[in-house]
């Protein structure tokens, strides 16, 4: 029997061929590379906070450190923060940075010594590297969250306007909410920049 128009793409869509030929259509237009020190904080969190946005922009997320120990899990209390996001970091493995995964289109480091060092070491990549705490909003709300968060976990009010993102490895679990909480918020931002068309990858 055979199928005419609407039909017959949807029944040629269903086969095996179709998705072998075209799965390229599927595939996300630019990739982001979220880079840390060892791959098992601050970079998989970046990963899970971008997961967990409702409207994020249909882009490929990876994650890698420029010192880390290949293999490794993400940290117990990043995994920990990550689940308050519905998100499930406990499969994450960490792995090298290399040339590979540089020729992502965007790469957000977590401090500007780190962004400086991989423009040296990839200066063909220089464009392209940004630091992710220069996407957290700059607005009235962010202050306000800044003091409800430091009243919540009962310490010293932190700055969530700089751009670094320092490493909580080895901290307290109200060192890294307060670091998911700058990388929750600079996740947002990006993804706002990019629907809004302001970066050029």
């Amino acid at each position: 029997m055979k199928c005419r128009g609407e039909a017959c793409f949807a029944q040629l869509k269903s086969t095996p061929f179709f998705r072998r030929t075209f799965s390229f259509a599927k595939l996300p237009r630019v990739t982001i590379l979220f880079v840390c020190t060892g791959n098992t904080c601050r970079s998989p969190l970046a990963v899970a906070a971008w997961r967990a946005l409702e409207s994020a922009p249909d882009v490929k997320v990876l994650s890698a450190g420029f010192a880390a120990r290949s293999g490794s899990r993400a940290e117990p209390l990043a995994v920990a923060v990550a689940r308050t996001w519905n998100v499930d970091l406990s499969s994450h493995r960490a792995r090298q940075l290399d040339e590979t995964l540089m020729q992502s289109d965007l790469i957000c480091t977590m401090t500007a010594s780190s962004a400086q060092m991989l423009r040296e070491n990839f200066p063909d990549c220089a464009a392209k590297i940004r630091v992710l705490g220069e996407f957290i909003p700059m607005d009235k709300k962010a202050e306000t969250d800044k003091d409800r968060l430091a009243q919540l976990l009962e310490i010293a009010p932190c700055e969530l306007q700089a751009q670094d993102i320092n490493d909580p490895f080895g901290g307290s679990l109200e060192n890294y909410q307060i670091c998911g909480a700058q990388i929750q918020r600079a996740a947002g931002g990006l993804a706002a920049a990019l629907r809004r068309g302001e970066l050029k990858t």
